[in-house]
Parts: structure tokens; sequence; C-alpha cells
């Protein structure tokens, strides 16, 4: 499985992210995909879709790239933001990360007040299988060689994923 990608959608925004990253960072995605590989789905059939939309793309997009340890431009005022999505992730190294930044340099007394856990009935994440079983290897061919030539597709994907940079920012 090593560089697969694994589509995820926000509010009409599609980005490639390392399959392998977002599995390991995040609790919730590693459970919903648990029934899948047990059925011996290729992960390159699904999709995410973040169905909570009280996020702004630019923090689904960072957090996304933090969770793969890449590059990204969050300003200290997004933490608290991003703390929200890793809780919904429940990406535990990112939320307390992000939590503690958020203590130490924002606001002593601030919690996440959101609720994920779906048991009320709501959905916040879902998986589905990809519309067209060629959208994803036609994605994966084009990605590859011209990214820029779609800009509706954000890259988010990386080599090493260690998720202990110091400053948040």
């Amino acid at each position: 499985m090593q560089n697969q990608t694994i589509l995820v959608i926000y509010q009409g925004e599609t980005f490639a992210v390392d399959y392998l990253k977002l599995y390991e960072s995040s609790n919730k995605f590693r459970e919903m995909m648990k029934t899948y590989l047990d059925s011996g789905v290729d992960p390159q059939m699904l999709q995410l879709k973040i169905l909570y939309d009280k996020f702004t793309s630019r923090n689904i997009s960072n957090f996304l790239k933090m969770i793969q340890n890449k590059k990204n431009d969050v300003h200290s005022q997004e933490i608290v933001e991003i703390c929200k999505i890793a809780k919904l992730f429940q990406a535990e190294k990112l939320y307390d990360k992000s939590l503690s930044y958020v203590h130490n340099r924002i606001d002593p007394n601030f919690t996440v007040s959101e609720d994920f856990d779906e048991l009320n009935g709501e959905k916040y994440l879902e998986l589905e299988y990809v519309n067209d079983s060629n959208t994803q290897d036609s994605y994966n061919n084009e990605f590859t060689a011209q990214n820029d030539t779609n800009p509706s597709i954000n890259e988010t994907s990386t080599i090493n994923y260690t998720n202990d940079q110091e400053d948040m920012t």
C-alpha cells in the first residue's frame, strides 16, 4: 500500500491524501476502514467525505498536510479550528499538540466543545466508493504527471510522517 492516496472531499474540494498517513494518524478513519479492509476492498476504490461543514477549506487542507508532516501555512489563530478537526478525526497526536499550543499561547482555558460522537445519529465523516472505478486511476495518473493542471484537486501527500514539529505554525 505504499504511496497510495485516498481522496478526501470537503465542500466540493478534493484533496489527495497519503492513505497510510491518514490511516496511521486518525483513529476514526482506521475504525471506518476496518470493515472495508476485512472484506478485501482496495482503499483506492474509496473516498472520504467530511460531512461536518463548520470548518474552512483552508484549515481542512492544512490539517491534512499536518497529519502527513507536510509543510503548511497555519496561522496561530487557526490552531483552534485545527484542534477541532483533529478531534473529529480522532487524530490524538495532533489534537494533543494543537490543544497544548492553544493552552500555552492563546487561551489557557480553551476546550473543544464539539462532541463528534456519532451515537446521536449524526454523521460527520463518510466513506463511500468512488463513483467511477476509472476516476481514481485516471486521477492518480494525471496527478502524478500534471498536478497543477487540475485546480480542483489539492495535493497533500508526503513521504515521511513524524508529526513532531515543535512550532505549530
